[in-house]
């Protein structure tokens, strides 16, 4: 975490600086989960003694999925470029092996790790790519605006933050509290840090903070779905992006919800129940069965 903060994370506030003619001393917020790293006393106090223009403020435990952009919809989106990258990876290698004559039943897929590893770079590259574009910035201020108190207009975009309506609301709320906006201005209060960590995470340990807060895995492969159907169900935005793999989303094809609140390919012919045990469509099956056999429609 150190490095992070040294080599990304205050070279990216420098950066800010300059390009908005703020002042050297200008103080940024960090917000972060309660991940055990995170919360380790010796981070907390690194920030405090080597960086105090860094305010940490952390997202209470259980409430990632409503606060924290990551879990609110970017990641899905990410790992969404990934699948779509790694499907055209797989396909390109049976491709190959095929079109010198190897049979389907004897394709051998990579399981070298540093085969693997190289592998994964190029999937890395397009993602990070995609999100510098127009569209992929306004993917990153939609999820900042999804990260709501649900039933309020309150919400982490810079237009709410920002608003001339939340900046009354907070001198309206601290002046009803002078000794949490001393607190707030020094940087500390009477309650230790410990302690406060301990409520917001309800006493649970590391471990199933960690669970709690990482353990969202998609049980469907929905490699095959359209980028635009995710991003309209995971954050109501329409975009007519195109997807990252060459040979796996149909063109049009509809999606449909899947018993996890996930996304699957709509299309007949993804859905393996509905081939025969020759390999056929039943949809395209000539012959039905009938009481007394097989008759022809």
């Amino acid at each position: 975490m150190e490095d992070w903060v040294r080599d990304v994370l205050v070279p990216w506030r420098a950066k800010i600086i300059a390009r908005d003619n703020l002042d050297d001393d200008q103080l940024m917020v960090g917000y972060i989960d309660l991940y055990a790293v995170h919360i380790r006393q010796e981070f907390r106090t690194l920030i405090f003694e080597d960086y105090p223009f860094i305010i940490l403020i952390f997202v209470p435990g259980g409430c990632t999925g409503l606060f924290q952009p990551a879990d609110v919809g970017l990641q899905r989106v990410a790992k969404h470029i990934l699948k779509q990258d790694s499907l055209d990876y797989l396909v390109e290698i049976f491709k190959a092996q095929t079109a010198k004559g190897v049979a389907p039943r004897d394709i051998k897929f990579p399981s070298s790790l540093p085969v693997l590893r190289d592998a994964t770079v190029r999937g890395l590259v397009k993602m990070y790519n995609f999100f510098q574009t127009p569209d992929g910035r306004q993917i990153v201020q939609q999820v900042w605006r999804k990260c709501e108190v649900p039933g309020t207009e309150w919400n982490l975009s810079a237009e709410c933050l920002y608003g001339k309506q939340s900046e009354k609301a907070l001198q309206e709320f601290l002046c009803q509290d002078a000794t949490l906006a001393t607190e707030i201005a020094n940087r500390c209060g009477a309650t230790h840090l410990d302690q406060v960590l301990m409520a917001s995470t309800d006493g649970k340990t590391e471990t199933a903070l960690r669970e709690e807060d990482h353990g969202n895995f998609e049980t469907e492969d929905d490699s095959d779905v359209g980028l635009r159907s995710v991003l309209d169900d995971a954050l109501s935005i329409k975009l007519d992006v195109q997807d990252f793999s060459q040979h796996g989303p149909i063109t049009g094809a509809p999606a449909r919800c899947s018993s996890n609140e996930g996304l699957v390919s709509g299309e007949e012919s993804e859905n393996m129940w509905s081939y025969t045990d020759e390999g056929v469509l039943w949809c395209e099956v000539t012959e039905v069965l009938s009481d007394d056999g097989i008759e022809s429609e």
